[in-house]
């Protein structure tokens, strides 16, 4: 069974570290804040209180990611129409991998944190990207399901 976790808030690429020098010469590297980080921090928050572990196994990851309607689309949608495709500003592989960071604890000062011990555990990538319906909220439903792998079968092997 999946572990489906919802995120709720307007999901952003990951903006490039900016860095500067002063005028001795030390330069300094920072990333620009961002929401959808935090809005990803919560909900593994409360996934954790619920007792949900890390895992260490090999897993597929399914993103649907649901994307801010517009103005436009806000119009549109008197009429029954189908939705249009999402293109926008976000770039699907940017939003993949700001959410991925986020899930995994590389670079945290307490290891322990995240639900996969390391983004090299996913060996299946599911992603969408598609604009909300009338009746969500913008966000990400992240499912995380394990890969159970088959033990090998012995070999038949005659001696010779």
């Amino acid at each position: 069974m999946p572990l489906a976790l919802d995120i709720t808030g307007i999901p952003k690429a990951q903006a490039r570290a900016r860095a500067w020098s002063n005028r001795w010469g030390i330069t300094r590297v920072y990333l620009p804040p961002n929401d959808w980080r935090c809005c990803i921090m919560g909900a593994m928050l409360a996934a954790r209180a619920k007792g949900i572990g890390q895992i260490a196994e090999p897993v597929e990851l399914r993103l649907t990611f649901r994307m801010p309607r517009t103005k436009r689309l806000a119009r549109l949608s008197k009429n029954p129409r189908p939705e249009p495709p999402c293109v926008g500003r976000e770039d699907l592989d940017n939003l993949i991998k700001a959410t991925l960071d986020e899930i995994t604890p590389t670079g945290r000062a307490n290891p322990r944190w995240g639900l996969l011990r390391n983004d090299n555990l996913v060996v299946r990538l599911v992603a969408e990207k598609r604009y909300a319906r009338l009746d969500e909220q913008p966000g990400c439903l992240v499912e995380i399901e394990p890969i159970y792998l088959a033990p090998a079968a012995p070999m038949d092997i005659e001696p010779e």
